[in-house]
């Protein structure tokens, strides 16, 4: 009778509890006294709690978080966290070593160790291959050859990883962030599809709704259809009407001051307007800068001697469907669409594929 009071009450005690986070961790080799931060993922980053490590071990824990929250486990002024984690109800355990602790215990956590095993390994693996195939100043065609289709299978693999995990975990946060992030290699129809695999308790998220509008967008500007018209001022003052130069290629490259890999791909750009340029071929920049001023000046800093237009409140690139920068639309003599996306040697293979030299 006693043991099925204890149990009664027992029971009784965890109905009770307040729903919250409460996270238990363990770190094998930071020193005691040691401040921990628990900072929600910004942009910015908020410190929303601290404490102290003693013997290794460290605690944390919040209220009611019906919905996952992602955040990290910082020390004060590093960068790199001790731990990625998301705060959601329950109990989230922390172990590991500085720079190397894993969160366990809860749903959400559970499905990151996943996708941190499964996926998020080839994002580094294609970053490497694509570091080394711009790095290699060799003369070799059949290593640049052998790069390309290695990066090929390895975004293959890629795709298929990442579209295995929205189909295994449907209503999950991560699968909701993944979608989002890689929409912008989707095509139209593509994303559409992909967006039925959610569960529908996202169905109303303003991150699918944005998707769906997206998807919509990606249709009109898709390989083969006319280029969406668009008039606009160029940078000494006179207007441009995309319509008007239809008898050529136009290479629309969408960029802003403020984003490297767009100004670090100017040179590559410079070289095939130089080679391609004149009555056949005409490059075309859109800045997406809000800061005039700051656009005016990389352009003095760069020296481009192409066309460039403002796009400051974004209109044409919303007509293009564009998500990311840098983002490049190569167009046909007759208007349509002939590319997009294309960058740096797959840029130059396709121009020398449509010019023959």
């Amino acid at each position: 009778m006693k043991k099925v009071i204890y149990l009664a009450c027992l029971a009784m005690l965890f109905s009770c509890q307040k729903p919250g986070f409460r996270i238990h961790g363990n770190v094998s080799d930071v020193e005691d006294g040691t401040m921990l931060y628990l900072k929600l993922v910004g942009p910015p980053a908020v410190a929303i709690d601290s404490t102290v490590i003693k013997k290794g071990a460290y605690r944390f824990k919040g209220g009611d978080t019906p919905k996952p929250i992602w955040a990290t486990l910082s020390f004060k002024d590093k960068f790199v966290p001790l731990a990625d984690l998301y705060l959601e109800n329950g109990d989230i355990r922390v172990s590991g070593k500085r720079y190397q602790s894993t969160a366990i215990g809860t749903r959400t956590n559970e499905e990151s160790l996943v996708f941190n095993r499964d996926v998020n390994p080839l994002y580094g693996v294609i970053g490497g291959l694509h570091t080394t195939l711009s790095q290699y100043t060799g003369n070799s065609e059949h290593v640049k050859d052998s790069l390309k289709n290695e990066i090929k299978q390895k975004n293959e693999q890629l795709e298929q990883a990442e579209m295995n995990y929205i189909r295994t975990y449907p209503a999950s946060i991560l699968s909701l962030r993944l979608l989002n992030y890689k929409s912008a290699r989707m095509t139209g129809q593509q994303l559409k599809d992909a967006i039925t695999l959610l569960d529908t308790c996202f169905n109303n998220d303003p991150q699918v709704i944005r998707m769906r509008e997206y998807a919509e967008d990606l249709n009109r500007t898709e390989e083969g259809v006319p280029a969406p018209d668009f008039t606009v001022t160029a940078e000494d003052g006179s207007s441009f009407t995309l319509s008007a130069e239809k008898g050529k290629y136009i290479l629309l490259d969408f960029w802003a001051s403020w984003c490297a890999p767009c100004r670090n791909e100017f040179p590559n750009i410079a070289r095939l307007e130089k080679k391609y340029g004149g009555e056949k071929f005409k490059v075309i920049g859109i800045s997406l800068d809000k800061n005039l001023d700051k656009w005016k000046q990389a352009l003095k800093e760069e020296g481009c001697s192409w066309l460039q237009l403002s796009d400051q409140n974004g209109k044409i690139a919303k007509q293009y469907a564009v998500l990311t920068i840098p983002h490049i639309v190569l167009i046909s003599p007759e208007g349509k669409i002939v590319s997009k996306g294309l960058r740096k040697d797959a840029l130059a293979d396709k121009l020398s594929e449509i010019f023959g030299k």
